[in-house]
């Protein structure tokens, strides 16, 4: 599912994180930025290949 759908997760992550980084006025951007790569990594991994997510945001677009 992941593969098919991964577009959306990171549409959806990206969306989470400005969230986030917006109601902690900017204090947490490098924590909240790597705990949305964390996440692609983890959910990645699932199937066993790194294929689903790019390295960067930028590289999904």
């Amino acid at each position: 599912m992941i593969d098919e759908h991964a577009d959306r997760i990171d549409q959806g992550l990206d969306q989470a994180g400005r969230f986030a980084d917006e109601r902690t006025g900017g204090k947490f951007g490098n924590q909240i930025d790597s705990a949305g790569d964390r996440v692609r990594d983890g959910l990645d991994g699932l199937d066993g290949k790194d294929d689903d997510f790019g390295t960067t945001p930028a590289d999904n677009a």
